[in-house]
């Protein structure tokens, strides 16, 4: 098992998180703003998951 750190793993990814985001309400045909979503997601996102997160070792990696 390995940890990693909630928040910092989402602020790390958070452009790329935004980006899929947008697409999958654009695509889902949703009027809601994605700006809005993506605040009121990680908000939420934080508050229910713990400050590090154990998750299996096949998740990660160690860079070479």
């Amino acid at each position: 098992m390995a940890r990693i750190k909630m928040e910092a793993v989402v602020d790390h990814l958070d452009k790329e998180f935004r980006q899929a985001i947008q697409a999958a309400l654009t695509q889902a045909g949703a009027t809601i703003d994605g700006q809005q979503f993506w605040q009121t997601f990680r908000q939420k996102l934080v508050m229910n998951c713990k400050p590090w997160e154990s998750v299996p070792d096949r998740c990660v990696e160690p860079e070479h």
